[in-house]
């Protein structure tokens, strides 16, 4: 087998775990607050968005500095490093005993994260460019997989041992994962002196900076993951809402399961569509078809409804990433790829940071729907960012083109 495609299929596989680990207590932290204290309607909406929005401004603040290291020291060392700081923070958290010392933990996790975008770099740095819209989109599915069944075993665990019981299955998990990495995964990695000489921000907000599409990208991953977070954050307590049965955790994780079954099928397909079509083209309708997906959940009244609509967000939000990543990798230099990733990753978390913040602010303030209708709105206005700014390219390339 190729390298390429083994760290390719190693990599997918320990992102399906990782996800696993990271979906197994997170969409039931609503429902773990009373047990920390949190009684009071407000007050868990605002501490569930607080405890979901902590852990993504760790990687914000921090993801640039692990994408610059992961350039000076090698991208598997990033993702091991990762799995095994999750592993052991997620055992932490067993021993919690009030909602600031939770979030306290859930920084410090955030801080030391990052897999995803150590994994896309170092998939970006051993696959053929053509094939590189395909490589991301696997990895998409491998986290998306993670998403489908982690909320699925979380609620079977909460429902038998607990959710601190769901803390530990989460750090075993995690930890598992690293003797796979260091073991099966390979990386031609020689790290060069002019490197080691540059601060630790420099090389990838300097490109970014020098690239517009590569901000304007960034700019589409902050408003798409804040869409995605600031509902899913808050999806339980709208599933409590509608449904009046008895097993309520696995209802919710069936309606969370439906986006990432979606999103696990169309993954890899859009990022290929993009490969041969134009991954700018297919990311313009992914987000479109977002927005109109979003808005109408504001207005069901049924989770049967609710699950339909996130099934066809999870298709879209599928034609999104992927491409996003596609055009950020094409665009940046091969050995400058982990540091221009880590400032993705921390655009990423800015994005899942400010989510489930502003979210669980405005469902303290007005209640849960108008999130939908917010996040929609977002959506919307990015597309057309977005199909102005590349119409404005084509325009340009057309009239310096020779006749």
């Amino acid at each position: 087998m190729e390298n390429w495609r083994r760290n390719l299929l190693l990599l997918m596989v320990s992102q399906l775990l990782f996800r696993v680990a990271l979906t197994l207590v997170k969409p039931f932290l609503p429902l773990y607050l009373p047990e920390l204290g949190v009684t009071a309607a407000p007050e868990i909406a605002f501490w569930a968005g607080a405890l979901s929005s902590v852990n993504f401004l760790g990687q914000a603040l921090f993801s640039p500095i692990w994408g610059n290291l992961s350039d000076r020291y090698g991208r598997k060392a990033m993702v091991v490093r990762c799995t095994l700081a999750v592993g052991v923070f997620n055992l932490l958290m067993v021993f919690a005993g009030n909602v600031y010392q939770l979030l306290a933990l859930r920084f410090l996790m955030g801080a030391m994260a990052g897999f995803n975008a150590a994994a896309v770099a170092l998939v970006a740095t051993t696959t053929p460019d053509k094939h590189l819209g395909y490589a991301v989109g696997m990895i998409q599915t491998g986290q998306m997989a993670g998403t489908v069944f982690g909320p699925a075993i979380g609620g079977v665990l909460a429902e038998l041992g607990g959710y601190r019981g769901s803390f530990v299955a989460a750090g075993l998990i995690s930890l598992s994962i690293a003797p796979v990495l260091i073991f099966g995964v390979r990386e031609d990695f020689v790290p060069s002196a002019a490197k080691r000489s540059k601060p630790p921000f420099s090389t990838g907000l300097r490109i970014v900076f020098n690239r517009p599409v590569i901000l304007l990208m960034l700019v589409v991953i902050v408003v798409a993951q804040f869409g995605l977070q600031s509902s899913d954050s808050l999806m339980a307590l709208y599933v409590k809402g509608l449904y009046e049965g008895e097993y309520l955790n696995l209802v919710v994780a069936g309606v969370l399961g439906t986006a990432a079954v979606a999103n696990v099928l169309m993954a890899p397909l859009l990022g290929k569509l993009g490969d041969q079509y134009g991954s700018e083209r297919v990311l313009v309708l992914s987000l479109f078809g977002l927005a109109l997906a979003t808005l109408p959940q504001a207005f069901v009244y049924q989770v049967g409804s609710l699950a339909l609509l996130r099934f066809l967000s999870g298709a879209f939000t599928g034609g999104i990433l992927p491409n996003v990543q596609a055009v950020i990798g094409r665009a940046t230099p091969v050995e400058k790829r982990g540091s221009v990733f880590g400032v993705y990753a921390s655009a990423t978390a800015t994005g899942n940071f400010l989510g489930p913040m502003l979210g669980g602010i405005v469902a303290a303030e007005v209640g849960i729907p108008p999130v939908f209708v917010l996040t929609g709105a977002c959506l919307l206005a990015t597309g057309l960012l977005c199909l102005v700014f590349l119409e404005k390219v084509r325009h340009d390339q057309k009239r310096s083109s020779p006749a």
